[in-house]
């Protein structure tokens, strides 16, 4: 155990002494390490933006309404534009300098809660349930002690909360969403169900987290024999909107993401994920002119021709837009990847290579895909920082280490470095 962990210090001392002469900045740590967005820290530095941007968005920024889909196949940077347009989303702000709009990611961890035991039970009605959620829980830090004073007796405010409250009961919400709905009510008016729920909620609040961490239970919703009329959830949306509207905001943008990840389908296939979000491609309620919500849905490529074919989803209303880069787009993001992290130092990896355009086989091998190229330059330094830290194990006590004679030996990437990094993704 010891062995291994001076091991990895080593290496993580080495990385760091060879970033540093390299040109980069230690504290920033390796360029490559965050190629999955749930790892990259400097996303809007180096992402690059696509014209079809603003045709997701919608054009100008009062414009974003209805339904847009963006196909891509893995590793093109789905989740990436997502979280740019729900960053984008979140700035925008009236002339007022009030926020304009409020963004749900409706991901993975949204899709894991879903009250259902299989995709093929799968209902429009758990999606949309969903949904309410999220908004609530968005909407909740925003209504504070000032808010609720000037909002409690506002006909719409109540109006909208005993439509939530009467619909929601026996519903899949969370814990966070049922709290906003139970302390937005005067307690004269509060339903018995939300008089007990305040104290269960009180109870959750200082309990909760160290009965969870002392006894580890699953935690996951067990699937409900009772679901809401597909109106009565509509007309939850409906009162959603209502609140956002009192809180401030002209309209909930809705990101639909990661639907081949969650529990339900990240073993199956394309038919799997298709069936799992279709209801929700072709939900009416979204598309009204009406509607107060604007959805985007970033799906696989996989699924494009069944929802065509197999679930009806009409191109010819919603045009899609299929997210692809070209080689230019591939070798910016690079170069914006190595001055993000360099503090505009370095902008090619073509003066760390030995005699060879390292930065076009990096884009060769992308075939366009940016996940690809971060993963073998990531592959690349973790192979040539391995070099160094086997030499040094072979030769040079740790005490008598001279970077200088040891950055001169190893300062330049072998070919076939790059070469056993190809391989190595390749199997």
């Amino acid at each position: 155990m010891r062995s291994n962990q001076c091991q990895a210090d080593s290496k993580r001392i080495i990385e760091g002494e060879f970033l540093r002469r390299w040109g980069f900045c230690p504290d920033l740590g390796n360029p490559f390490e965050g190629y999955d967005l749930d790892k990259e820290t400097r996303l809007e530095q180096v992402y690059v933006s696509a014209p079809y941007v603003n045709d997701i968005l919608g054009g100008h920024r009062r414009e974003i309404r209805g339904v847009k889909v963006i196909y891509a196949e893995r590793g093109f940077g789905k989740s990436s534009l997502r979280e740019i347009i729900r960053r984008q989303c979140a700035r925008m702000q009236d002339d007022q300098g009030r926020k304009i709009y409020l963004p749900l990611v409706y991901g993975r961890d949204a899709q894991d809660s879903l009250a259902c035991d299989s995709h093929s039970e799968m209902v429009i009605g758990h999606h949309l349930i969903a949904i309410v959620s999220l908004a609530l829980e968005q909407l909740a830090p925003c209504y504070d002690r000032t808010t609720a004073k000037s909002l409690r007796d506002n006909p719409a405010f109540k109006t909208a909360i005993r439509v939530l409250d009467s619909v929601l009961y026996s519903a899949n919400v969370s814990i966070r969403a049922r709290a906003f709905i139970a302390e937005s009510r005067p307690w004269y008016t509060r339903t018995a169900f939300t008089r007990s729920l305040l104290s269960v909620l009180r109870w959750f609040k200082d309990s909760a987290s160290s009965f969870f961490s002392k006894s580890p239970v699953d935690t996951r919703p067990k699937a409900h024999t009772e679901m809401p009329s597909h109106n009565d959830i509509v007309h939850c949306l409906t009162a959603v909107a209502q609140l956002f509207q009192l809180l401030g905001f002209e309209r909930c943008v809705v990101l639909v993401d990661e639907v081949d990840e969650n529990r339900f389908v990240r073993e199956l296939g394309p038919e799997a994920v298709s069936r799992f979000i279709k209801d929700l491609v072709t939900e009416t309620f979204f598309r009204s002119p009406t509607s107060l919500f604007a959805v985007r849905f970033f799906l696989p490529e996989t699924t494009r021709n069944l929802l065509m074919k197999k679930y009806h989803f009409r191109e010819d209303r919603d045009i899609p837009i299929t997210l692809k880069w070209q080689e230019k787009d591939i070798r910016t993001m690079l170069k914006r990847r190595l001055l993000a992290y360099s503090n505009n130092e370095v902008d090619s990896l073509n003066h760390l290579a030995e005699g060879f355009d390292i930065d076009s086989v990096l884009v060769r091998y992308s075939n366009l895909s940016p996940r690809r190229y971060a993963q073998l330059a990531h592959t690349v330094f973790r192979n040539h920082f391995e070099r160094v830290n086997t030499y040094m194990r072979q030769h040079i006590l740790t005490s008598d280490i001279d970077w200088e004679e040891l950055f001169n030996r190893f300062k330049l990437i072998a070919q076939d470095t790059v070469q056993k990094s190809i391989d190595d993704l390749k199997r």
